[in-house]
């Protein structure tokens, strides 16, 4: 698959994610964050059960009908990032198996990718939640992430928006969390103790 996408928009979307990465050595597949291509979008998301998030960005010059699917770790999502940086316009993405391509200043840069299965974070995210909820305790780590996911996107195309949280519809379902029109992220509350 090959496509073109803005540098900012491909750093935002890789740095927002990789804050909900697993640290768990006994969850190798969660230490990565999982990549989607198609229909346009460069969706990145991951989870470490306890939170998940999902971030999207537009991909140009796509092929009708052309689908990438792949693992990345967080060392190769930290070099993209990097790499990111000074980059104005848009660069060229091409996926060939496990092998994803990127051209950075001139320069064609390869990073591998791991192709295992990651869990379904559609049916969760895409879920509309309820409301009625007054009280729920959320371990404050899990908020971390996604203020590092509202920081993610550092040029002047970042929209200005609020972090937005809509509770479950009682406290043992998650709490959405979704920012601008390209983050959204789950948080499992803690059983209110008080």
């Amino acid at each position: 698959m090959k496509a073109t996408i803005h540098p900012d928009d491909l750093a935002g979307a890789l740095r927002a994610a990789v804050a909900f990465v697993s640290k768990d050595d006994m969850l190798p597949v969660l230490q990565h964050v999982h990549i989607t291509m198609r229909h346009g979008e460069f969706v990145a998301e991951a989870t470490d059960r306890f939170k998940c998030a999902r971030d999207t960005a537009k991909l140009e010059d796509t092929t009708e009908g052309e689908t990438a699917d792949f693992l990345l770790s967080v060392a190769n999502v930290k070099r993209i990032a990097t790499w990111a940086n000074g980059e104005k316009t848009p660069v060229p993405v091409s996926v060939e198996g496990d092998r994803i391509a990127i051209g950075w200043h001139g320069e064609t840069v390869a990073v591998f990718g791991r192709d295992m299965e990651f869990p379904k974070l559609d049916r969760l995210l895409d879920h509309e939640a309820g409301n009625g909820v007054e009280r729920v305790s959320i371990d404050p780590r899990h908020l971390e992430p996604f203020k590092l996911a509202n920081l993610a996107r550092k040029s002047e195309r970042r929209r200005k928006e609020a972090v937005r949280f809509v509770f479950g519809a009682t406290p043992d379902k998650p709490i959405r969390v979704t920012y601008s029109d390209h983050f959204e992220g789950l948080i499992m509350p803690m059983r209110d103790l008080y």
